[in-house]
């Protein structure tokens, strides 16, 4: 089957994959695969993330290696359309909490609010969260969530 996959597209999932490749083998596994699903925006069970791993790779030994890795997000690349509705949602998502409309949010707030949902963020989780948005916090500990939500989605 042929996907189309533009250099973008391929540039952005080396750089997500490189991302959650903690220990720099040129592997993920199945933690590290759940990490970069979620920071795009899937969210699986560690039992589906091993399924998956299980169905695409080939050595048997529970890992992805980037070729299937790019594979794999190929085959379940959004189209742009759904894309869009779900950025759009996430931004009137993110505009409750921007009291003032400026486009602007407290990180703190939004921290804490992660890590106090039903569905609580793992410590990686937490911590690659605070890889993303930490250097888009300006001085008075606030980030404009537009800027964010282009850095953890992937656009066609």
């Amino acid at each position: 089957m042929s996907w189309k996959l533009t250099l973008r597209d391929i540039d952005e999932y080396k750089s997500a994959f490189a991302l959650c490749d903690k220990d720099h083998d040129g592997k993920l596994s199945a933690q590290e695969m759940g990490n970069i699903m979620r920071t795009l925006g899937k969210n699986f069970s560690n039992q589906e993330l091993n399924s998956i791993i299980q169905e695409i790779e080939i050595k048997g030994k529970g890992f992805i290696e980037l070729d299937k890795f790019i594979e794999l997000m190929a085959h379940n690349k959004i189209d742009e359309n759904t894309l869009k509705i779900e950025q759009n949602n996430l931004i009137n998502a993110f505009k409750y909490f921007d009291r003032d409309q400026s486009g602007f949010i407290d990180y703190n707030e939004f921290k804490h609010i992660l890590e106090t949902v039903s569905e609580k963020l793992s410590k990686e989780e937490l911590k690659s969260l605070d890889e993303l948005c930490l250097n888009q916090v300006d001085e008075n500990g606030k980030f404009n969530y537009k800027d964010f939500l282009d850095l953890i989605i992937l656009r066609s």
